[in-house]
């Protein structure tokens, strides 16, 4: 059964201001690229579920993540700040750090009375130092069951939170990240048709990115039906996360919203894996069901370190000042927000203006979004007056930056 059974579409209950507080469920599925899924238009059926909860729902349709990689991403999503402000990764050593000077998400709600509480399959976010800042409870999920095991977890957990204590709980799945392998009854069941017995492991993925293997189109076919099989899979198990907040009556008290922290590459732009800037890297889902929200997709630009600010003001939360993002609340009554430059990337960086020019510093490179949404008309030599713009606007905001990080005593682990 689709979760559109216990989801009528325009129908979500209203909180008002003399009720109990909402609670709020944040699943983040690691690797999901946007254009994967049922509301970004893909033809197979990969996310029966997601797509159920989706219409009833607020759908940002062209939201990008903070970095191409999950840890910076992660970690801007929990503080509020850009990832050139939080200094969490010292990429060389491996050491990641979500500093304490920063106030995170979990904080905020958590001195606003709320149970808090992350469970996370990603090995790289759990030995980040500080993640747990904020958590009442976080823990690292250990096993290769994935999507069952770290749902298995949560609604353990669920019953053991207080009735009378609202609570925030952050899931963070691996599927679809590689190795692209869906358990039994998901496995080959699009891959199998294709004329292609590739794996979708790392190694993989390091002998197309080297030159030591040429994949043929049938390879990358294969390789994308396999990525979409782990989708299907993490898919299926969504609906119990719903199930279990239905049979505890919180349905119509939960916000509920599912993102990812990076994208995923099948060749395009000559790279494989999430290595690169390009939008089949950074544009991910963005969807937000809220209890008596209309339904409506908005098309306008957003970034993920939106996130903390506009979960807080839907719970009524005041947020911690040092957050980058913005409260993305008028958007839902259709009224305008300020206009911002959009933000990507760590070493290198990718800065998006609000009429869809892009810049990528490696090159640099120049693109119009707006009418190559694929990025293949590089205009920085066509366009050099718009390419200095981008690029000032770029020194500025990473000053901006710069400046935060200092007045917080921030430094790279």
């Amino acid at each position: 059964m689709l979760i559109s059974a216990l989801l009528p579409l325009g129908c979500q209950g209203q909180t008002s201001s003399t009720e109990a507080p909402l609670n709020a469920v944040v699943i983040l599925v690691d690797t999901l690229r946007a254009d994967r899924l049922g509301p970004w238009g893909v033809e197979r059926e990969t996310s029966p579920n997601l797509t159920a909860m989706a219409e009833g729902s607020v759908v940002f349709a062209d939201a990008v993540s903070p970095a191409r990689w999950t840890v910076p991403s992660v970690v801007s999503v929990l503080s509020g700040v850009h990832v050139q402000t939080h200094r969490c990764c010292d990429v060389s050593t491996g050491d990641f750090v979500l500093h304490e000077a920063l106030t995170t998400l979990p904080e905020v709600l958590q001195a606003a009375g709320y149970h808090t509480a992350g469970y996370s399959k990603s090995g790289p976010v759990n030995f980040t130092a500080g993640i747990e800042q904020g958590f009442t409870d976080f823990e690292g999920i250990p096993g290769a069951d994935r999507a069952q095991g770290l749902t298995d977890h949560a609604l353990l957990a669920l019953e053991t939170i207080p009735v009378e204590q609202p609570f925030f709980m952050y899931l963070h799945y691996m599927d679809p990240h590689t190795n692209y392998r869906a358990p039994d009854g998901w496995h080959e069941m699009w891959a199998g048709q294709t004329d292609s017995t590739v794996e979708g492991t790392d190694a993989t993925l390091e002998a197309y990115l080297s030159g030591e293997q040429v994949p043929t189109g049938a390879d990358v076919e294969r390789l994308m039906a396999l990525y979409d099989e782990e989708i299907a899979y993490w898919d299926s198990d969504l609906s119990r996360i719903f199930y279990a907040l239905e049979a505890r009556g919180l349905m119509d008290s939960t916000v509920l919203i599912v993102i990812s922290d990076h994208g995923e590459q099948f060749g395009e732009h000559g790279s494989w894996g999430h290595r690169a800037l390009n939008q089949e890297n950074i544009h991910v889902p963005w969807i937000m069901r809220i209890p008596g929200e209309a339904p409506q997709r908005i098309e306008a630009p957003v970034q993920l370190v939106d996130l903390a600010p506009t979960l807080a003001g839907v719970l009524g939360v005041a947020p911690a000042s040092t957050w980058q993002g913005q409260d993305l609340r008028p958007l839902l009554a259709g009224e305008p927000i300020e206009s911002v430059d959009r933000l990507i990337g760590q070493q290198s960086h990718a800065l998006i203006r609000p009429d869809g020019l892009k810049l990528h510093t490696d090159g640099p490179q120049l693109f119009d979004l707006s009418v190559d949404p694929g990025e293949l008309d590089d205009l920085s030599l066509s366009q050099p007056e718009d390419l200095a713009e981008m690029q000032s606007a770029l020194d500025a905001l990473l000053e901006e930056c710069s400046a935060l990080a200092d007045e917080l005593q921030l430094t790279a682990p």
